[in-house]
């Protein structure tokens, strides 16, 4: 299986007791998605990482390269 890149925009961030939530969806800017969007046109997914995480490694608004890959070859 070949590797699939998407660019994801961190749209959503929830600060918790302990935890940041941050959720992603599609960055469509300058077709960034173009390759894999003309047959799977939407992405979106959450994650919950520590709040120093958040704010040492993501921005809200920050595009953020996601790559899938079959760990079964």
């Amino acid at each position: 299986m070949a590797k699939v890149t998407a660019k994801a925009l961190l749209s959503s961030v929830n600060l918790n007791s302990g935890s940041t939530e941050l959720k992603f969806t599609a960055d469509y800017k300058d077709e960034r998605n173009k390759e894999w969007a003309a047959y799977t046109p939407a992405l979106s997914f959450s994650m919950t990482v520590k709040p120093e995480v958040f704010e040492k490694h993501f921005e809200l608004g920050g595009s953020y390269t996601v790559t899938f890959e079959s760990e079964a070859e």
